[in-house]
């Protein structure tokens, strides 16, 4: 009886060994795509509105690290480059008689830092896999800049620029989908949606101040 079950055990062993061995374990990247910007603004009095702006990002998945079947971890840094704006039905700058509507464009770009986890679902193709993302973004503010337009009934338009004051580290929660397509040669390629919400407060000129920054990300790259 003895025999048999050393026997069954060393044959469980065995497979594990075996299925772990086609497992890749550790594995790099890179990714780029655009990025879909808006703001959550604060409740106010003035008819204004977010719109989303086009912006991009190149993120580099330094390590990726598949402790399972199912699971991994990423540590991944890259550079973004999002604008955010929002439009103002009624403004009335100072000594000035006439009402005019307004525009204001915000500029950031970013390092950012990611570290989240990657849950994979059961493929059912060995070839083709999907995945889901949590975990968080630490933003570091290389540059940033404001435009402000103000749009008068008599058809004149004023343009000037009044940066707003931003923190310069700053958090986000990220979330997201991917396909992973893999190929015979240890190579695959990447296809994958990233929301962000980062919790940052920044006070305009004549619209609503925020409450949050929110992106959407369509990237593809490759992974090794």
């Amino acid at each position: 009886m003895k025999i048999v079950l050393v026997i069954f055990i060393s044959l469980i062993s065995f497979n594990l060994s075996a299925q772990n061995t086609n497992l890749k374990r550790i594995s790099t990247g890179v990714k780029a795509g655009i990025e879909l910007g808006f703001m959550s603004l604060e409740s106010s009095t003035n008819e204004t509105n977010s719109e989303l702006d086009l912006g991009y990002s190149v993120l580099v998945d330094f390590l990726d690290y598949r402790f399972s079947p199912s699971w991994s971890v990423n540590l991944g840094v890259g550079f973004t480059s999002r604008n955010y704006s929002q439009r103002i039905e009624k403004v009335s700058p100072p000594n000035i008689f006439i009402q005019a509507s307004g525009r204001e464009q915000l500029l950031i770009q970013n390092v950012e830092v990611l570290l989240t986890a990657r849950y994979y679902l059961t493929p059912k193709n060995k070839f083709r896999s999907y995945y889901l993302t949590a975990g968080s973004t630490i933003f570091y503010n290389l540059h940033h800049n404001a435009k402000q337009e103000l749009f008068f009934s008599d058809g004149s338009t004023w343009e000037f620029n009044n940066p707003p004051d931003l923190k310069r580290t700053t958090y986000a929660a990220t979330f997201g989908v991917g396909l992973e397509l893999k190929t015979n040669y240890r190579l695959s390629y990447i296809i994958e949606s990233i929301a962000q919400v980062n919790f940052n407060n920044i006070s305009f000129e004549y619209g609503r101040n925020t409450n949050t920054l929110n992106s959407i990300g369509f990237l593809v790259g490759v992974k090794f």
